[in-house]
C-alpha cells in the first residue's frame, strides 16, 4: 500500500519577500536534481542488466528507510524497474542465491547491502552523488 502525503503551502512573504531568491534558488536546485535522477534511472532501466538494476534500487531503498527489513510487493518493484513481475522474481531469487538478500510473502530483508552495493551498476553512486549534492549531506555511504 503506497501512502498519501499532502502538500506544503508557504506564506505569500517566502514568494514575494526578501527571501524570496533564496527559496527560488533551493527550489531550482531541487527541481535540477530531481529531473537528473529520473533521467538517470530511465538510463539505468532501459541500458543495465536487470539484476544490476535491481541491486541498484534495493540499496537505494534500504538507504532511505535506514533498516534492513520492510515489506515490498514484487508487483511494485516491477512497475519501479520496468519490467514484469516475473522477471524480478527471477532476479529476486537470483539475489536470494547468492546471499544477498531474503525475501519471501512480500517482506524483503537485506542480509548484504555491501554485496548489493557491489552487485549494482554504476548508477547507484551516480543517484547517491545527486541526493548528496540536493540535502548537502552524505547519502547511504555508511549504511
Amino acid at each position: 500500500m503506497k501512502k498519501c502525503f499532502r502538500g506544503t503551502r508557504l506564506p505569500w512573504v517566502y514568494l514575494y519577500g526578501p527571501a524570496c531568491s533564496q527559496y527560488v534558488s533551493e527550489l531550482q536546485r531541487n527541481m535540477r536534481t530531481l529531473l537528473v535522477m529520473t533521467s538517470q534511472v530511465a538510463a539505468c532501466n532501459r541500458l543495465h542488466p536487470m539484476n544490476e538494476r535491481l541491486c541498484r534500487w534495493l540499496k537505494l531503498v534500504h538507504n532511505r528507510l535506514r533498516r534492513d527489513e520492510f515489506p515490498i510487493r514484487q508487483e511494485f518493484m516491477a512497475m519501479m524497474l520496468g519490467v514484469h513481475r516475473p522477471t524480478v522474481s527471477t532476479a529476486a531469487k537470483m539475489l536470494q542465491q547468492a546471499g544477498l538478500i531474503r525475501y519471501s510473502r512480500g517482506q524483503m530483508q537485506i542480509l548484504d547491502a555491501d554485496g548489493l552495493r557491489n552487485g549494482s551498476c554504476e548508477c547507484l553512486e551516480l543517484i547517491e552523488k545527486q541526493f548528496e549534492r540536493m540535502f548537502d549531506q552524505p547519502f547511504g555511504r555508511d549504511i
